[in-house]
C-alpha cells in the first residue's frame, strides 16, 4: 500500500481506507491487510520519481513518466529552487512574499512551514523518554 503517485480503482481504494488512520500508518497496516486478503495486486511502475529506475521489473520502461519531488518529510530540496525563484519574480505581492518565506526556510534547513527538521525517534527511545 503506497501513497506515492498512483492510479487506483477508486471503489477498491476507498474500501481500504479506515477512518482515523493517518497515511503513514495506513501504508504499513494497509499493506498487511492487503496481504491477508490474498487477492492479487498488480503494480506497474509508470512514474519515475526524480529519474530513479523502477523498483519493479517492468518489461519496457520506455513509457514511464517522470516527476520531481520538491520536499521529503516537509524538508525542501534543491528541486524547489526554480519554483521559489519564479514566485519571487511574480507580479503578485502575496506570491512574492511567500516565495521569500520559502527561500528563507530552504536556506536555513527548516521545513517548508518554518519548523525544525523532524527528528526520527526510535520506538525504544520514545517509550523510555
Amino acid at each position: 500500500m503506497s501513497h506515492q503517485i498512483s492510479l487506483w480503482d477508486r471503489n477498491f481504494l476507498i474500501s481500504q481506507l479506515p477512518q482515523n488512520e493517518h497515511p503513514w500508518r495506513h501504508e504499513r497496516k494497509g499493506s498487511k491487510r492487503l496481504k491477508a486478503l490474498g487477492i492479487p495486486i498488480y503494480q506497474i511502475d509508470l512514474f519515475a520519481e526524480n529519474g530513479k529506475p523502477s523498483i519493479y521489473k517492468n518489461e519496457d520502461e520506455s513509457y514511464r513518466s517522470e516527476y520531481q519531488t520538491i520536499s521529503l518529510n516537509g524538508m525542501l530540496n534543491d528541486n524547489v529552487v526554480p519554483f521559489i525563484t519564479e514566485m519571487i519574480e511574480s507580479n503578485d505581492l502575496g506570491i512574492r512574499e511567500y516565495g521569500k518565506k520559502l527561500l528563507n526556510n530552504y536556506e536555513n534547513g527548516v521545513t517548508h512551514d518554518g519548523l525544525p527538521k523532524p527528528r526520527k525517534v526510535g520506538l525504544i527511545k520514545k517509550i523510555f523518554s
